[in-house]
């Protein structure tokens, strides 16, 4: 199962969305067959994030919604709320997708999670651009320029390792 999905997790991270669904759908499966319930619900979730990667949101929106509602650690809510956060919008419900990300921002916030507080700043700015909030958008948009210029200034030395944190936050 965990291999099956790390195959899934490398197919999405190469743009192959359809191999990577078939992917998370195959250790789904093999999930189901084990009767584990916690490998059941990682890969119910990964697999909602690989339909997100492939614009299915509709698809995966029902994934995400289950996921949240079976409670799992605050950790992994916060990840799967950012998830659906990013779905709704595209199905008119912007005013849920913001409640739910800023419930992942605050967070994260709280529990110093800095570079993923960054993260999930970018999502929320868009929810608000698209709602006409303008102001608020501009103002996550500079708390997460100013975090990850923040996290930059403290990288080990190496250039690989600025080059694969540059590469990361300059997405979008």
């Amino acid at each position: 199962v965990q291999a099956t999905n790390a195959k899934a997790i490398a197919l999405g991270s190469l743009n192959r969305p359809k191999e990577s669904i078939a992917a998370y759908e195959q250790g789904l499966a093999l999930a189901r067959e084990s009767g584990n319930q916690r490998l059941i619900d990682l890969l119910e979730g990964n697999l909602a994030g690989g339909l997100l990667g492939a614009g299915e949101w509709a698809k995966a929106a029902p994934l995400l919604e289950s996921a949240i509602a079976k409670k799992p650690d605050p950790e992994i809510l916060a990840y799967r709320q950012t998830s659906l956060a990013l779905a709704l919008p595209h199905l008119g419900r912007a005013d849920e997708a913001l409640s739910l990300i800023t419930e992942a921002v605050n967070y994260s916030r709280v529990n110093k999670r800095t570079e993923l507080l960054a993260a999930r700043l970018r999502p929320r700015a868009s929810i608000l651009s698209g709602m006409g909030r303008l102001e608020e958008a501009l103002e996550d948009i500079r708390e997460m320029t100013a975090l990850y210029e923040g996290l930059r200034v403290n990288l080990v030395p190496s250039d690989f390792l600025k080059r694969g944190y540059a590469d990361r936050v300059q997405e979008g």
